[in-house]
């Protein structure tokens, strides 16, 4: 038998991937490849249609089939019982900490008794963002997931699944931890990132995605530029084309 690895993202899953070919660290490495931090969490596999309607609106690729099927085969490695431990890697976010409470309860509502491990990267905004050798090494770091607190776990996922919240905002060291901030969290910033001549949808994003203390998606901050167009807080050209195609504007702009 051997490890399982299990991370939220693509980016954070290709590094460990990495890792285990040049043999640093030992096992498989699966991934929903999802942001967990947006979006219904009662049906995991049905997430890729609820992705489809903010990446169509951006002009940017995507399947919901393979969407669907990447779910699938995350959720078939979990139960697979072939592993001797499984680690949860994480890192300072709300998708990583949402991520962490999904794995435990998909194992405690089957019954799994697998070994839990919980490996932080702390001081990281991203798994992906740490340098391999550095990730590599946190590995000497897993922490224990009892039983006990697998299921505590699992019992908080189902109360995020419940809420049905578009967003959620992981806080630990507030009392709740999850917050469910409204969708125009964002807006501020995405104004005071734009200015009265024309910049270019994604620099705005960039700068936004730069600014906040964690991970946000592109698409979804896209799709909150074309509200504040429609609400004529901003200006929009190529607003209904692909996101990088589009050039946002205060209203002041002209010309």
């Amino acid at each position: 038998m051997s490890e399982l690895h299990v991370t939220a993202s693509a980016s954070a899953e290709a590094i460990l991937a990495l890792l285990i070919q040049q043999r640093q660290i030992s096992g498989q490495v699966a991934t929903p490849d999802d942001d967990l931090s947006i979006g219904p969490l009662d049906d995991l596999p049905g997430r890729a249609p609820f992705w489809a309607g903010y990446y169509d609106r951006a002009g940017e690729p995507w399947s919901v089939s393979a969407a669907h099927a990447c779910w699938q085969r995350f959720l078939q490695s979990l139960h697979a019982h072939h592993s001797s431990r499984l680690l949860v890697w994480g890192a300072d976010n709300t998708c990583d900490a949402v991520f962490l409470r999904l794995v435990c309860h998909q194992l405690s509502r089957a019954g799994h008794d697998i070994p839990l491990f919980a490996i932080d990267v702390p001081g990281h905004r991203a798994v992906a963002s740490c340098p391999p050798p550095q990730l590599a090494a946190y590995i000497d770091e897993a922490r224990t997931i009892s039983t006990e607190m697998r299921d505590s776990l699992a019992d908080e996922f189902d109360r995020l699944a419940a809420h049905r919240a578009l967003l959620r905002r992981y806080r630990p060291r507030c009392q709740p931890a999850f917050e469910f901030p409204g969708p125009d969290i964002f807006d501020a910033l995405l104004l005071k990132r734009s200015a009265p001549e024309w910049r270019p949808a994604l620099r705005i994003i960039g700068d936004v995605q730069g600014a906040w203390p964690e991970p946000v998606n592109s698409e979804f901050l896209y799709s909150r530029l074309r509200w504040l167009v429609a609400q004529g807080q901003l200006q929009g050209r190529g607003i209904d084309n692909a996101m990088r195609a589009c050039y946002i504007a205060l209203p002041a702009a002209s010309g």
